[in-house]
């Protein structure tokens, strides 16, 4: 009863000494706790005067030295509510007026959770601001697209106001989207994780960075669990390899194609299935060539598109040393040679193919002349007799 008429006291004492601006005032002791104003429409906790009134509907100023410290709490501590856990803890945000005012967002905690829930009751966006800057938006109606899948989602702002936007959102068909700016999409859709660069193309870039610089970067390519190729970057300067890598090894070529198995281990492909050339380094390290067309082997040409023979050799005119635009490095005029095995010996054709001949000796070259020589002999002589008959 002391403590009501102490307020009641303290009240009716506020009304008096300015009945326009205090409505109410409850003192502790000489200073006033709570204050409330016609001029301002409010309700001020903490020291306000009439000179400094509330700035708002509700104004707290717990700044030290305007307020006797409470035993129960610092000054620091501003504002506070209590709730049941059983129940949801909200806090609502409406405007417009009473009644008919609209809500607008709710600041909550769920029932019998260590959750915190922040909701826009209604079809407009949540924006995030740091310095008066747009940072961030979650969406509602204004849908973010990669050009193909649309939907609501959070927008990071580039704060200079140029194209570097970041943008995070899902959309129909259970598809997840990052868009960077315009100058990439990485997207979980068509059943399939895309990658898209725009702009200048895809950079994809692996290096240790200041923190591990000792530490050789690699990228490794991998299907259902296991390596198909690797780019690795160590005193290799930059290898490729490409295919099964069961030991995990780095690449020691520009490009290695690796199979183990007894196949050929790279394709050039005119049309798929049908018309290709397969290269393979056989188990015992042979290098094996097999051009084909519809099951049906085909040629090999060096420097001629349209080879006609198994292996076709055009040479350059001008530029190779000899017609054949073919030599033998360890076989020259010099290498001495061994007795023909065989009647026969390597010739070519009038269209330059290389062909097996007869051999022809230097008696049968000599017994060939002698042959020529009595041939012309006999001629000879029947011309005599026709000069002579004349």
């Amino acid at each position: 009863m002391k403590m009501l008429k102490k307020l009641f006291i303290a009240s009716l004492f506020g009304l008096m000494i300015n009945p326009i601006e205090c409505l109410c005032q409850w003192n502790n002791g000489l200073l006033p706790d709570i204050r409330t104003t016609v001029a301002t429409r409010s309700v001020g906790v903490g020291f306000f005067t009439i000179i400094n009134p509330p700035l708002s509907a509700l104004n707290i100023n717990v700044n030290p030295g305007f307020l006797t410290p409470s035993p129960n709490f610092a000054l620091g501590d501003v504002f506070r509510t209590d709730g049941p856990s059983a129940n949801t803890n909200i806090w609502h945000m409406f405007t417009g007026p009473i009644p008919g005012a609209t809500e607008k967002f709710r600041l909550f905690s769920p029932a019998l959770s260590n959750d915190i829930g922040l909701q826009t009751t209604q079809a407009g966006n949540m924006n995030i601001l740091t310095n008066s800057i747009l940072r961030a938006q979650f969406t509602t109606g204004a849908p973010l697209t990669n050009g193909l899948w649309a939907g609501d989602g959070l927008r990071i702002f580039d704060p200079t106001l140029g194209i570097g936007n970041l943008d995070i959102w899902t959309s129909g068909s259970n598809t997840t989207h990052i868009a960077m700016d315009g100058s990439g999409n990485l997207d979980g859709q068509n059943s399939r994780l895309e990658l898209t660069g725009h702009y200048t193309g895809l950079w994809l870039d692996a290096t240790p960075g200041t923190i591990f610089p000792a530490l050789v970067p690699r990228m490794i390519f991998n299907i259902n669990s296991v390596e198909r190729a690797r780019f690795n970057s160590n005193a290799n300067n930059g290898f490729m390899r490409i295919g099964l890598n069961a030991g995990l090894l780095d690449a020691v070529r520009r490009l290695e194609v690796f199979d183990a198995t007894n196949a050929p281990q790279f394709r050039i492909a005119q049309t798929a299935g049908t018309v290709f050339t397969d290269f393979q380094t056989t188990l015992s390290g042979d290098l094996y060539i097999n051009p084909s067309a519809s099951n049906v082997n085909r040629f090999v040409g060096i420097n001629n598109p349209t080879p006609s023979n198994t292996l076709e050799i055009t040479s350059t005119a001008g530029v190779s040393p000899e017609l054949a635009g073919l030599r033998f490095t360890n076989l020259t005029n010099a290498a001495a040679p061994i007795t023909n095995p065989s009647t026969g010996v390597l010739s070519v054709s009038k269209n330059g193919d290389v062909i097996f001949v007869t051999d022809v000796s230097g008696k049968e070259l000599f017994l060939a002349l002698v042959e020529k020589i009595k041939t012309l002999e006999t001629k000879v002589n029947e011309m005599e007799k026709l000069i002579a008959m004349k």
